[in-house]
């Protein structure tokens, strides 16, 4: 009889196949781990890209479903390049384990860290609100901070609109990342103007000059570029020509404490 007791018809619990083959612990413990690579990015531990769409995607028609809402952050880790670049791909990994460990301990236990790229990451919060995921972004901030200070990361947040689909609910919240770091480069620059000084990491001489993108030489005006991270002291800008993104370095950067 599948799935009953021959003795009294009741049901009992299938025994899953590995444990029919009589299989080692060491190798289920094996094949365990390799189930669970295929759902979690192996470096921070946050679910991979695919797998984090496809949970989204279904949230979205959960949140459809019963009206319970949905909202996401949409993350970027500031300076990755600049560490790797000064201090090795140790130190960019370490930073980016530290940031997923803050978000997750900001976050309810049932909500999702997705690593959407390499230096970019999705919280999912369902049955959530932008004030619920902007209070918890705002608390993994100072997480982070107090762990490892001068590290930082933007973000934006959005929550589900009627008939949205889960990839337009994303790029709201990516706008919101970008619209974000816009105001606090003009807020500096306000500040800054009316204490008679440029930005700190911008200095007077060279307040109105253009630099040459760092891939096709195309003249980008110095206006165009924002506070892109506070520990090396660096504004980033896309190139209109070729569409990279440029780095300028106007100060000595600070010491980056090692992250373990």
């Amino acid at each position: 009889m599948t799935g009953l007791s021959a003795a009294n018809g009741r049901g009992t619990r299938r025994k899953p196949p590995e444990a029919d083959l009589g299989l080692p612990a060491a190798l289920k413990r094996r094949a365990a781990q390799l189930l669970a690579s295929a759902y979690r990015d192996e470096l921070t531990g946050a679910l991979t890209r695919r797998v984090g769409k496809e949970y989204l995607a279904e949230e979205v028609q959960r949140a459809r479903r019963t009206g319970s809402g949905l909202a996401v952050a949409f993350v970027d880790v500031d300076g990755l390049k600049a560490t790797n670049d000064a201090l090795g791909h140790a130190a960019g990994d370490a930073l980016l384990v530290a940031v997923v460990k803050a978000l997750s301990a900001s976050l309810r236990s049932y909500d999702r860290v997705v690593r959407y790229g390499g230096d970019e990451f999705v919280c999912v919060l369902p049955a959530g609100t932008e004030t619920a995921v902007a209070a918890g972004v705002d608390r993994a901030k100072h997480l982070l901070t107090a762990a490892h200070p001068g590290a930082t990361f933007s973000s934006g947040v959005a929550a589900l609109l009627p008939g949205e689909s889960a990839d337009a609910l994303v790029r709201r919240a990516d706008e919101a990342l970008y619209a974000a770091r816009a105001d606090a480069a003009r807020l500096e620059a306000t500040s800054a103007a009316a204490a008679g000084q440029p930005p700190s990491d911008q200095p007077a001489d060279n307040a109105s000059a253009d630099v040459g993108c760092g891939y096709c030489g195309g003249r980008i005006p110095m206006t165009h570029f924002v506070l892109h991270d506070d520990r090396f002291v660096t504004r980033s800008a896309d190139c209109a020509s070729c569409g990279e993104t440029t780095l300028i370095r106007l100060s000595t950067p600070l010491t980056f404490n090692e992250m373990s």
